[in-house]
């Protein structure tokens, strides 16, 4: 789990966007709120310096994984903070939970799929089950935005 500001007890938990992490998607926010929130989440299978997994990312998973990480901390009811996928992790995370999820902080998120989601799902969901992870991999990096690109390379 990434924490940003852990001595402060007013909660924020994460969900990042794909091809991001908490790190990427959040610092500057963390940053900003420094000196009120504790912000924190986890990274998804294959994100930041979490391993991949070889199974299908599940949103509910993920979501309850991110409640049940705000229960361990001492955190009842909270809010979510999602970006980008994170966004369905976060609406999903107050489906499942609201009982515990007091809010949604909801940026650059999906209502419906538009015709280049569409597209990039469709061509994503082809290689992988053609196997052609190299190509998949070239996709995904595609799909990055210009700064962390950059960095990557």
């Amino acid at each position: 789990m990434i924490h940003f500001n852990r001595h402060n007890t007013r909660p924020i938990a994460l969900a990042h966007g794909a091809g991001g992490a908490i790190d990427d998607n959040f610092a500057d926010i963390a940053h900003a709120l420094r000196d009120e929130f504790h912000l924190f989440g986890h990274n998804y299978p294959g994100s930041g310096d979490t391993p991949a997994d070889n199974a299908p990312l599940s949103i509910e998973e993920q979501a309850d994984k991110l409640i049940n990480s705000a229960l361990e901390l001492g955190y009842f009811r909270f809010p979510v903070f999602g970006y980008s996928l994170g966004t369905t992790v976060a609406v999903t995370a107050a489906y499942r939970r609201p009982d515990a999820v007091t809010a949604l902080i909801l940026l650059a998120g999906f209502p419906r799929a538009d015709a280049q989601a569409t597209l990039f799902s469709s061509l994503y969901a082809s290689l992988a089950q053609e196997g052609r992870y190299k190509d998949l991999a070239h996709l995904l990096m595609l799909a990055q935005s210009p700064a962390v690109l950059g960095r990557n390379h």
